[in-house]
């Protein structure tokens, strides 16, 4: 250094110094993120997965976007990028991975965390315990608020469903439970509720009372009289009065107001079946009947129940009319 720099100059020779090696300890720095970083990180980590991921993501707008993320095997899936994020479904578990061995039966009932495997450093999340199935429906209705707000859409649609081996009476305590609740939620987030009025009565499982309670504007009244809400109504669907013989304008002209959304489909009566009648008898067809009237059909359906059966006047009878 003295032959560089010549007598008198320890100043300048102690700043060169400094940066020759602070420049060979970035150089060395360097190299070692380079070449030398991958090999530790890997070897830090070798025989774990990683705990936090993105797993998708789709855009739903050109602020809004959504995201499913993971930790350890429970999945959530966010709307991001909005006025706020919110959480459209959370705590969804991730099926155990191919070579998984199967958790065997608990003898008690705490939560037991589910192996990954010899190569893995960290357990599964134990596994909730499933919802009640109509609680599950309950929190979906939630989230498709949630979600209809955020796409500003003011309307959902779905049923009421009723236990259709149950009268309507005994629907109605667990109808307002459910759903006074769930009205206040909509309205609360400015999303209004439309109830199909399908009687959702097809196969035998269904008979007799059909899986949704909001069928007729009898019902209709009662609902709208104990949950008056105005975000609170109906999907209007009039081919469904149609074949139940309900006068589809009157109904409105009533129900107007409350009238949320409606369906338009085809339909027409076949007036040469009009007047067919059936006998039931505690939900089992015992007679038939056609005729140029309706009076005509019923005598003809019903004599034909009292031959089959054999009994008197007396059995108590339900005759239904429709085609």
């Amino acid at each position: 250094m003295d032959t560089l720099f010549g007598e008198g100059q320890s100043g300048l020779k102690v700043v060169l110094f400094v940066i020759v090696v602070l420049g060979l300890l970035a150089l060395a720095f360097w190299l070692l993120r380079q070449f030398g970083g991958g090999r530790l990180v890997s070897g830090a980590t070798r025989g774990r997965q990683p705990r936090l991921a993105v797993i998708d993501q789709a855009t739903v707008d050109g602020r809004r976007r959504l995201v499913l993320i993971r930790r350890d095997n429970v999945e959530h899936l966010l709307i991001i990028g909005g006025p706020s994020d919110v959480v459209v479904e959370q705590n969804i578990v991730r099926a155990a991975t191919a070579g998984v061995p199967a958790r065997p039966p608990a003898a008690d009932t705490l939560p037991r965390a589910v192996p990954l495997g010899e190569d893995s450093m960290w357990p599964l999340q134990p596994e909730p315990q499933p919802k009640p199935e109509p609680q599950v429906y309950v929190d979906h209705i939630r989230h498709v608020i949630q979600a209809a707000k955020l796409l500003g859409v003011g309307v959902m649609n779905t049923f009421v469903g009723r236990d259709w081996t149950k009268s309507v009476d005994d629907n109605w305590p667990r109808f307002l439970e459910t759903w006074r609740p769930l009205v206040n939620f909509a309205a609360d987030h400015g999303v209004k509720i439309g109830i199909e009025n399908c009687p959702m009565s097809f196969t035998k499982d269904e008979w007799p009372g059909g899986k949704n309670l909001m069928t007729s504007p009898r019902i209709w009244r009662r609902a709208f009289e104990d949950i008056p809400s105005p975000n609170f109504g109906l999907n209007f669907d009039p081919s469904h009065l149609i074949w139940q013989m309900i006068d589809a304008p009157r109904a409105v002209r009533e129900f107007g107001p409350r009238i949320h959304h409606v369906h338009a489909k085809d339909l027409r009566i076949d007036h040469d079946k009009l007047f067919e009648v059936e006998v039931l008898i505690r939900g089992d067809r015992h007679g038939s009947g056609v005729g140029k009237s309706k009076k005509e059909a019923e005598q003809k359906a019903a004599k034909q129940a009292l031959e089959h059966l054999g009994q008197s006047k007396e059995d108590q009878c339900d005759i239904r009319s429709g085609s």
